[in-house]
């Protein structure tokens, strides 16, 4: 038994999210600065519109089979553990060939639709609309290197390995950002921007196989046969849903692109600054709580609703200190550059980010709902959930876009992150609730 293992939980949990949350903020920070290194290099304008357009399209896919396959192969894996790192790699290697394949047609299907609407932006000239094209095509290999990434991490989560993991993620940003100075300001050079993010992400895939191969043929079992997995059980419902929720963020930015050039830049600058803080919390706070989590369900579940609500007073105020601080520093920031920052309107800059930052807390529970639920395996609920919310953001976006513009779309997106918020909580108690040992009445279809 490792010395990690020997030590009271309260002095080991602190410990991983506190090594999440390093290597998270290390791995994220050239991924944070590429977007507005792009907008200064490429002045903002139509050519970063299409880079940040298609690349929001293809990681519409990424996106979403990323957060299925990393929080349901925690669990997955957690279950095979005992039956020795053969078991767990074979899991891994069948999960990564089946994962390929619903990335491939996931793409396909997105990819059709994308290049349509794209070719439909008759405000867009035709340059900008044959260059967004030939970027979503381009992508698409991106979607099948990070997909593996994604199974891979997932099994270094559910092993206890929360650092190299997030460090890592730093490789994907770093090609680009070193080769900004020598990338032409055209076209071609985008295009080159593009195909370097493709190859970063493929070399971390390849160190982070090596890091599980070496944890694998140090793990011993106890000969058992692993359990049956409920992988794709728990993972499809999962999936539909990040599908729905995954929509928003795509949807806000096709409401923008006719309301004016640098629209559509603007709005992905802010969303950037607010998914700092929702990727430094989700990937410490939440990450090491679902692999937790995941172990509880299995060994003492009757530990599980007083961890759950220990950890949403945690989050609920991190998160709000977190917007707070960063509102202030958004504030500073964009007060000493004056009018313009980066090529953007420094004052609309600055609304749209603090209008973001406001929905961090509702955000945040969305992201530890979703975990609990996945590391019991009862996804059945989740579909619905993300349809009401993508409704409420959806007419948000057309009615605030119409009234406000940019900052109307901001605005729209907070308030569908309470709603599903909301909900994610009354689910979360009635699921709790179905451990009780008192509970005699069977649990109902949609809460399995």
């Amino acid at each position: 038994m490792s010395a990690v293992r020997l030590l009271p939980r309260r002095l080991r949990e602190p410990s991983r999210s506190t090594r999440a949350l390093l290597g998270t903020v290390i791995g994220s920070l050239p991924g944070f600065i590429l977007p507005f290194a792009l907008a200064w290099r490429f002045h903002g304008g139509r050519l970063t519109d299409a880079y940040f357009l298609s690349l929001a399209i293809v990681t519409f896919v990424a996106g979403i089979l990323s957060n299925v396959l990393e929080v349901s192969m925690i669990p997955a894996v957690a279950a095979s553990v005992a039956s020795g790192g053969g078991a767990v790699g074979r899991l891994v290697r069948g999960a990564a060939a089946r994962s390929l394949a619903v990335a491939g047609v996931g793409y396909l299907l997105v990819a059709l639709v994308g290049l349509s609407i794209v070719d439909a932006h008759h405000s867009w000239p035709a340059s900008e609309r044959r260059l967004c094209m030939a970027l979503v095509l381009i992508f698409g290999l991106y979607i099948l290197a990070s997909t593996l990434t994604s199974v891979i991490d997932g099994a270094l989560y559910a092993l206890g390995r929360f650092f190299m993991p997030t460090v890592s993620q730093c490789i994907r940003a770093l090609l680009p950002l070193l080769a900004l100075f020598a990338t032409s300001r055209d076209a071609a050079g985008v295009i080159f921007t593009a195909s370097l993010l493709i190859a970063g992400e493929s070399i971390r895939g390849l160190l982070m196989w090596r890091v599980l191969a070496r944890m694998l043929g140090g793990l011993a079992g106890d000969g058992s046969a692993p359990p049956r997995s409920r992988l794709l059980e728990a993972s499809l419902p999962l999936a539909l849903s990040l599908v729905v929720v995954a929509t928003s963020p795509l949807v806000d930015k096709f409401v923008a692109t006719p309301l004016g050039a640098g629209s559509v830049t603007l709005l992905e600058l802010a969303e950037k600054v607010f998914f700092v803080p929702v990727l430094a919390l989700t990937s410490s706070v939440v990450l090491v709580a679902g692999s937790r989590w995941a172990r509880l369900s299995l060994e003492r579940p009757q530990l599980l609703a007083a961890d759950f609500k220990r950890t949403l007073r945690i989050v609920l105020a991190s998160s709000t200190a977190a917007a707070l601080v960063l509102t202030a520093l958004v504030a500073l920031v964009t007060s000493l550059a004056g009018q313009r920052f980066l090529g953007v309107d420094s004052g609309r800059l600055f609304a749209l980010i603090a209008l973001f930052l406001g929905g961090l807390p509702g955000a945040i529970v969305i992201a530890q709902g979703a975990r609990l639920m996945t590391a019991m395996q009862r996804t059945r609920l989740l579909p619905l959930f993300a349809l009401s919310a993508f409704s409420v953001n959806l007419a948000g976006d057309i009615l605030g876009a119409r009234l406000f513009g940019v900052a109307g779309i901001a605005l729209a997106s907070t308030v569908f992150r309470y709603v599903n918020a909301a909900l994610y909580v009354w689910l979360c108690g009635l699921l709790l609730r179905t451990l009780s040992p008192a509970r005699t009445r069977p649990i109902p279809f949609l809460l399995r």
